[in-house]
């Protein structure tokens, strides 16, 4: 899911890793990835946090993903959507590769990235 996105917007406790695949992990590898993450408590609906190297953020080594947001508003996330799609390239007007996200790793797509339909298999 992580390899394919530029932005991640979570609804998400803040508590760690309950087992795999959750929002946490989640959180967790799109941080340790330099995705920006836009994240919203549940508990509390009016707060925004932000994690996102592109703001000059380095989390540590081993902190928890809560830890590595700051708060910030709607104009701080058009600038961070304004940011990413800049270096897409899609304000400039060029086109941007898309074989590749922008974290340098080849996109999960052509053929041969899904299995074949039940019907079609031996």
């Amino acid at each position: 899911m992580l390899q394919n996105i530029d932005l991640l917007i979570a609804i998400w406790d803040g508590e760690a890793a309950a087992g795999r695949g959750g929002t946490a992990q989640i959180v967790n590898r799109a941080v340790a990835d330099g995705i920006a993450v836009v994240w919203l408590d549940p508990a509390s609906p009016h707060t925004i946090g932000l994690s996102w190297r592109g703001a000059g953020d380095e989390p540590a080594v081993k902190a928890r993903p809560a830890d590595t947001f700051h708060p910030t508003d709607v104009a701080g996330i058009a600038r961070v959507v304004k940011a990413i799609l800049s270096s897409a390239g899609a304000v400039t007007g060029s086109i941007p590769d898309t074989r590749h996200n922008r974290h340098g790793r080849r996109r999960r797509t052509g053929p041969g990235t899904r299995p074949p339909p039940v019907w079609a298999r031996p």
